[in-house]
């Protein structure tokens, strides 16, 4: 028969041997604003625009749901693009800021000669990102 000790140290290192979580959002990247990353893989400038305006009918809160390896949830997507919010979960935007911010990255594309495909990220804060891409 196993004597307390063991009996104990093999409860509690029972107790504590849970998964662990998943690593933390990384914001090493983080630069606020708006960041044209626009390639052959990038969404049609059409579907970000009609994903865009889809997104800024919503109200209240665009809040992460997904607290596993991406952080990402992704809140609108129309033909070839997609937005998601980026961050640690729980965390969050206005829905309309959201379309906002995902206009900021289309509008800067296209001021950088990228008219027909756009995609991109928006820096919000440390914490949080948007992020406009092929779906």
């Amino acid at each position: 028969m196993p004597s307390l000790s063991k009996t104990l140290a093999l409860l509690l290192a029972a107790t504590f041997a849970v998964a662990s979580p998943a690593p933390d959002f990384d914001s090493s990247g983080f630069e606020y604003g708006a960041h044209c990353e626009a390639s052959g893989g990038s969404p049609k400038t059409k579907d970000v625009t009609d994903a865009i305006n889809k997104l800024r009918g919503d109200g209240g809160n665009c809040r992460i749901g997904n607290g596993g390896k991406s952080h990402c949830s992704t809140y609108k997507s129309s033909g070839t693009a997609s937005i998601s919010i980026c961050g640690e979960l729980d965390d969050g935007v206005a829905c309309k800021k959201a379309a906002e911010y995902a206009n900021d990255v289309q509008q800067l594309c296209v001021q950088q000669g990228h008219t027909d495909l756009v995609g991109g990220t928006f820096w919000v804060n440390k914490n949080v990102k948007v992020i406009v891409a092929h779906s």
